[in-house]
């Protein structure tokens, strides 16, 4: 694998272990795994919950690929449709994720980042024809929303700008979609359902700008195009929010045009390496914390509790409230030692989350009153605030307790194990 300069790669062998990118511009984020699975978050509101399979009915923003002739459906990713390709590859860095899909004579390559100006995520997507006949195909997106109030959803379809406009409910934001093809398409086709790939896209019916109440609202957008041999399109998703629907539509005005979408992807990197420097972060260290955030996320049994403490626990969720936390986040458990690197190292990695977008519970059990007070002064420093970050004397929690919260933790870190690295 290469160096921390060129980012993490992952491949089909790596799938065993979960690994994620956190991509943020500061109020708006992305979190994408190596299947090519998203959810974003616009400031504290959700956009789309986190799930493995984006083609549920809220799944982060997905695209699809269908074979005109064959009718064979594939992802440029492996996520939604995973299929057999015969190369795949991930590729995580701060700032950007890329994948390489081959498959079937087509080369597909994915690049997906936040705009570092722009509340808008982009999937910049190239695909070849490295085979000798033409081939059409239909490209379907999706994305399912959160919306705050959904029987006070409203979708449009604005038409010139060629993108979908959903507003979440009354004096709440507006998000945006839109699907822009660099070549000869053919005209799209838009629906507020997400579709089974299997079956007809159901059609938006409304007239033209007109705003349409919805329930459960999904944005969908489909366009066909035809590649001749050795020919390549790119293609570029775009998902956003925005205060206002005005304001939406200038973002789907300006990110439809190449040069707006080639300044993003360009920028999205240098702004994600000037980031890390004013964090005092380096670049190996930040794969270590995304590596960590996919583990609080599809926990693994090695950075868990031992099954036995797991089987011991009788409480519920309900007990975790006095210490802080109430099951609605992911929890990492950490038993610090005195003086501790690995507390500083996991400290800085929740600064980290929380700067990028992920939020993460941090409790750190500590035996000693020293312990305690080390770690409290490390909350203070925080940068961003301690919020998240919850410190107990061990001596104060009960055995029944002690056995719940290692039950409780997606990742259980303890001194003794070593550094953050090592476990």
């Amino acid at each position: 694998h290469p160096g921390p300069a060129q980012g993490r790669v992952i491949d089909r062998a790596d799938a065993a272990m979960p690994d994620v990118q956190l991509l943020s511009n500061g109020s708006y984020h992305v979190l994408v795994n190596s299947e090519g699975s998203s959810c974003s978050r616009w400031g504290e509101l959700p956009l789309s919950r986190w799930q493995p399979d984006p083609l549920g009915a809220r799944g982060g923003l997905a695209c699809v690929l269908r074979d005109s002739a064959s009718g064979e459906l594939w992802s440029p990713t492996l996520a939604p449709l995973y299929g057999e390709p015969e190369r795949y590859e991930a590729v995580f860095a701060e700032g950007r994720a890329s994948f390489r899909r081959e498959e079937r004579g087509l080369a597909i390559l994915s690049e997906v980042v936040v705009a570092p100006e722009d509340d808008i995520e982009l999937r910049h997507i190239r695909i070849r024809n490295g085979g000798d006949v033409p081939r059409t195909l239909e490209v379907t997106s999706q994305v399912g929303l959160l919306a705050l109030d959904e029987a006070g959803a409203q979708l449009r379809i604005d038409a010139p700008a060629q993108a979908m406009l959903c507003t979440l409910g009354p004096g709440a934001p507006t998000v945006l979609h839109l699907m822009a093809v660099r070549g000869e398409a053919g005209a799209p086709e838009y629906s507020a359902a997400c579709h089974d790939p299997l079956g007809a896209l159901p059609p938006f019916e409304a007239p033209p700008g007109e705003p349409v109440p919805v329930s459960r609202p999904a944005l969908a957008i489909r366009r066909s195009i035809t590649l001749a041999p050795s020919q390549e399109f790119a293609i570029d998703l775009v998902l956003g929010a925005a205060p206002t629907p005005a304001a939406a539509r200038e973002l789907a005005v300006r990110y439809a045009g190449t040069q707006a979408v080639g300044q993003a992807v360009e920028a999205a990197w240098t702004h994600g390496q000037a980031f890390l420097r004013a964090a005092g972060i380096s670049e190996t260290q930040a794969q270590l914390y995304n590596r960590l955030a996919g583990c609080l996320l599809d926990p693994v049994p090695g950075l868990r509790a031992d099954a036995g403490v797991i089987e011991r626990n009788v409480r519920g969720r309900a007990a975790l409230r006095p210490y802080g936390v109430d099951g609605s986040r992911p929890l990492l458990v950490l038993h610090p030692g005195p003086d501790s690197s690995l507390a500083r190292e996991v400290f800085q990695a929740h600064g980290y989350w929380r700067a990028r977008g992920f939020e993460a519970d941090l409790l750190a059990l500590c035996e000693g009153r020293a312990v305690f007070e080390q770690l409290m002064a490390l909350a203070s420093d925080e940068s961003g605030g301690a919020e998240g970050i919850h410190v107990q004397l061990l001596a104060d929690v009960p055995q029944e307790d002690r056995i719940l919260l290692r039950a409780a933790a997606q990742v259980l870190l303890l001194e003794e194990r070593g550094s953050l690295p090592e476990q």
